[in-house]
């Protein structure tokens, strides 16, 4: 599907995504432990820190976006980590911030 042919299931007009991001860290041997005790291992002891680097690094994008949607994973990926760990970040950046988090607006049909 091509982002010009992109409508909204609501109010069925097109819609233009505005899709952005930042890096709030290098995936490198410092941080990989972090990223995948979170990831793997229920870890969720770093998300109100990393969601506040997150909150700082994309300060610019904030500043006009109304709603963060996490990346969706596969069901039977979800099924088999017990939850999204994007979209438990997606939820806790949208309280730092003021944003509405949607972690169900997008799905991933295919297992990648």
């Amino acid at each position: 599907m091509t982002w010009g042919r992109a409508r909204c299931a609501l109010l069925a007009i097109p819609i233009r995504p505005n899709i952005r991001g930042r890096a709030v860290m290098a995936y490198d041997d410092n941080n990989r432990g972090l990223l995948l005790a979170l990831k793997y291992g229920d870890k969720m002891e770093g998300v109100s820190t990393m969601a506040r680097w997150m909150a700082r690094a994309g300060r610019d994008i904030l500043t006009d976006t109304h709603i963060i949607v996490p990346v969706p994973l596969h069901r039977w990926r979800l099924l088999s980590r017990r939850y999204n760990q994007s979209a438990v970040l997606a939820n806790r950046l949208a309280e730092l911030t003021g944003r509405l988090a949607i972690p169900d607006l997008m799905v991933r049909v295919r297992a990648t």
